[in-house]
Protein backbone atom coordinates (compact mmCIF):
# COMPACT_ATOMS: atom_id res chain seq x y z
CA UNK A 1 0.00 0.00 0.00
CA UNK A 2 2.47 2.56 1.09
CA UNK A 3 4.47 2.16 -2.46
CA UNK A 4 1.34 2.59 -4.57
CA UNK A 5 0.35 5.17 -2.20
CA UNK A 6 3.78 6.68 -3.38
CA UNK A 7 3.26 6.32 -6.89
CA UNK A 8 -0.04 8.81 -6.45
CA UNK A 9 -2.15 5.23 -7.43
CA UNK A 10 -4.42 5.58 -4.25
CA UNK A 11 -7.57 3.28 -5.74
CA UNK A 12 -4.25 0.23 -5.60
CA UNK A 13 -2.96 1.63 -2.28
CA UNK A 14 -6.44 1.16 -1.15
CA UNK A 15 -6.84 -1.83 -2.00
CA UNK A 16 -3.53 -3.12 -0.41
CA UNK A 17 -4.94 -1.48 2.60
CA UNK A 18 -8.21 -3.13 2.53
CA UNK A 19 -6.45 -6.82 2.25
CA UNK A 20 -4.18 -6.13 4.98
CA UNK A 21 -6.89 -5.16 7.52
CA UNK A 22 -9.35 -8.17 5.85
CA UNK A 23 -6.20 -10.78 6.31
CA UNK A 24 -5.40 -9.22 9.59
CA UNK A 25 -8.53 -9.02 11.08
CA UNK A 26 -8.85 -9.79 14.80
CA UNK A 27 -5.23 -8.96 15.13
CA UNK A 28 -5.92 -4.96 15.35
CA UNK A 29 -3.28 -5.15 18.02
CA UNK A 30 -0.45 -5.70 15.49
CA UNK A 31 1.11 -2.13 14.25
CA UNK A 32 0.86 -3.17 10.73
CA UNK A 33 -2.62 -3.11 10.92
CA UNK A 34 -3.33 -0.55 12.97
CA UNK A 35 -1.58 2.18 10.21
CA UNK A 36 -2.77 0.21 7.13
CA UNK A 37 -6.41 1.33 8.98
CA UNK A 38 -5.59 4.92 9.46
CA UNK A 39 -4.15 5.21 6.07
CA UNK A 40 -7.00 4.07 4.27
CA UNK A 41 -9.12 6.31 6.16
CA UNK A 42 -6.97 9.47 5.29
CA UNK A 43 -7.56 8.12 1.77
CA UNK A 44 -10.50 8.16 1.59
CA UNK A 45 -11.00 11.28 3.25
CA UNK A 46 -8.60 12.51 0.72
CA UNK A 47 -11.14 11.04 -1.76
CA UNK A 48 -14.43 12.60 -0.69
CA UNK A 49 -12.14 15.75 -0.16
CA UNK A 50 -11.38 15.31 -3.92
CA UNK A 51 -14.65 14.87 -5.02
CA UNK A 52 -15.86 17.61 -3.09
CA UNK A 53 -13.44 20.16 -5.11
CA UNK A 54 -14.47 18.75 -7.79
CA UNK A 55 -18.49 19.21 -7.23
CA UNK A 56 -17.29 23.05 -5.78
CA UNK A 57 -15.63 24.03 -9.47
CA UNK A 58 -18.70 22.82 -10.70
CA UNK A 59 -20.97 25.30 -8.19
CA UNK A 60 -22.81 22.10 -7.08
CA UNK A 61 -22.51 23.94 -3.19
CA UNK A 62 -25.12 21.38 -1.88
CA UNK A 63 -23.23 17.99 -3.22
CA UNK A 64 -20.07 19.53 -2.64
CA UNK A 65 -20.34 20.30 0.98
CA UNK A 66 -21.92 16.33 1.98
CA UNK A 67 -18.38 15.46 0.30
CA UNK A 68 -16.40 17.94 2.66
CA UNK A 69 -18.83 17.06 5.71
CA UNK A 70 -17.94 13.23 5.14
CA UNK A 71 -14.04 13.90 4.25
CA UNK A 72 -14.16 16.36 7.60
CA UNK A 73 -16.12 13.27 9.50
CA UNK A 74 -13.33 11.00 8.72
CA UNK A 75 -10.21 13.70 9.31
CA UNK A 76 -11.42 16.81 11.12
CA UNK A 77 -8.18 18.34 10.85
CA UNK A 78 -8.95 18.76 7.12
CA UNK A 79 -8.39 22.56 6.48
CA UNK A 80 -9.18 22.91 3.37
CA UNK A 81 -12.48 21.12 3.77
CA UNK A 82 -13.22 23.24 6.21
CA UNK A 83 -12.32 26.44 4.28
CA UNK A 84 -14.24 25.62 1.31
CA UNK A 85 -16.95 24.49 3.32
CA UNK A 86 -17.19 28.39 4.83
CA UNK A 87 -16.66 29.64 1.21
CA UNK A 88 -19.98 28.00 0.58
CA UNK A 89 -21.61 28.65 2.91
CA UNK A 90 -20.64 32.66 2.53
CA UNK A 91 -22.17 32.07 -0.78
CA UNK A 92 -25.52 30.32 0.74
CA UNK A 93 -26.02 33.50 2.99
CA UNK A 94 -25.54 31.45 6.03
CA UNK A 95 -23.42 33.50 8.64
CA UNK A 96 -23.16 31.56 11.69
CA UNK A 97 -22.26 28.10 9.62
CA UNK A 98 -19.67 30.36 7.73
CA UNK A 99 -17.95 31.63 11.20
CA UNK A 100 -18.11 27.68 12.37
CA UNK A 101 -15.62 26.93 9.46
CA UNK A 102 -13.73 29.65 9.33
CA UNK A 103 -13.00 29.59 13.09
CA UNK A 104 -12.12 26.14 12.89
CA UNK A 105 -9.85 26.80 10.03
CA UNK A 106 -8.09 29.51 12.06
CA UNK A 107 -7.94 26.88 14.96
CA UNK A 108 -5.89 24.37 12.80
CA UNK A 109 -3.80 27.31 10.81
CA UNK A 110 -3.97 30.11 13.41
CA UNK A 111 -1.86 32.43 10.40
CA UNK A 112 -4.15 31.75 7.66
CA UNK A 113 -4.95 35.30 7.09
CA UNK A 114 -7.59 34.65 4.58
CA UNK A 115 -9.70 33.13 7.15
CA UNK A 116 -9.48 35.88 9.18
CA UNK A 117 -10.38 38.07 7.03
CA UNK A 118 -13.45 36.33 5.74
CA UNK A 119 -14.53 36.58 9.42
CA UNK A 120 -13.90 40.13 9.66
CA UNK A 121 -16.25 40.11 6.37
CA UNK A 122 -18.98 38.64 7.61
CA UNK A 123 -18.85 40.32 10.87
CA UNK A 124 -18.88 43.57 8.69
CA UNK A 125 -21.57 42.26 5.84
CA UNK A 126 -24.11 41.46 8.75
CA UNK A 127 -23.30 44.51 10.64
CA UNK A 128 -20.83 43.53 13.62
CA UNK A 129 -19.09 46.25 13.31
CA UNK A 130 -16.76 45.87 16.46
CA UNK A 131 -16.18 42.22 15.99
CA UNK A 132 -15.35 43.12 11.92
CA UNK A 133 -12.67 45.67 13.47
CA UNK A 134 -11.41 43.33 15.60
CA UNK A 135 -10.69 40.92 13.07
CA UNK A 136 -8.97 42.91 10.20
CA UNK A 137 -6.62 44.10 12.64
CA UNK A 138 -5.75 40.85 13.10
CA UNK A 139 -5.29 40.78 9.68
CA UNK A 140 -3.08 43.48 9.63
CA UNK A 141 -0.87 42.41 12.46
CA UNK A 142 -0.67 38.82 10.04
CA UNK A 143 -0.31 40.70 7.19
CA UNK A 144 -0.05 44.14 6.78
CA UNK A 145 1.07 44.30 2.79
CA UNK A 146 -1.22 41.67 1.43
CA UNK A 147 -4.11 42.18 -0.37
CA UNK A 148 -6.11 41.53 2.86
CA UNK A 149 -4.30 43.58 4.52
CA UNK A 150 -5.05 46.51 2.14
CA UNK A 151 -8.73 45.38 2.33
CA UNK A 152 -8.93 45.12 5.57
CA UNK A 153 -7.47 48.48 6.59
CA UNK A 154 -10.61 50.11 4.11
CA UNK A 155 -13.36 48.22 5.60
CA UNK A 156 -12.13 49.01 9.32
CA UNK A 157 -12.56 52.66 8.04
CA UNK A 158 -15.71 51.66 6.37
CA UNK A 159 -16.74 49.65 9.90
CA UNK A 160 -15.59 52.93 11.88
CA UNK A 161 -17.98 54.92 9.76
CA UNK A 162 -21.05 52.83 10.37
CA UNK A 163 -20.55 52.94 13.79
CA UNK A 164 -20.41 56.48 14.53
CA UNK A 165 -23.31 56.67 11.97
CA UNK A 166 -25.28 53.97 14.14
CA UNK A 167 -24.87 55.97 16.96
CA UNK A 168 -25.85 59.34 15.19
CA UNK A 169 -29.39 57.22 14.26
CA UNK A 170 -29.68 56.21 18.22
CA UNK A 171 -29.27 59.13 19.54
CA UNK A 172 -31.88 60.65 16.99
CA UNK A 173 -34.15 57.94 18.11
CA UNK A 174 -33.62 58.48 21.50
CA UNK A 175 -34.90 62.05 20.99
CA UNK A 176 -37.88 61.30 19.40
Amino acid sequence: GFVLEAMCDTDGAMGEYREVLRIGEGTEHLSEIKIAGERLKRLEALEHMNRGKELFNKRSYEEALSEFNISISMDPDNTTAHFLSGLIYKDLGKPKETLDAFKRVIELQPRNVVAHFLIGDVYFRFGSYKEAIEKFNEVLSLAPDSKEGKEAESLIKKSEDRLILRGYFEEAADAI
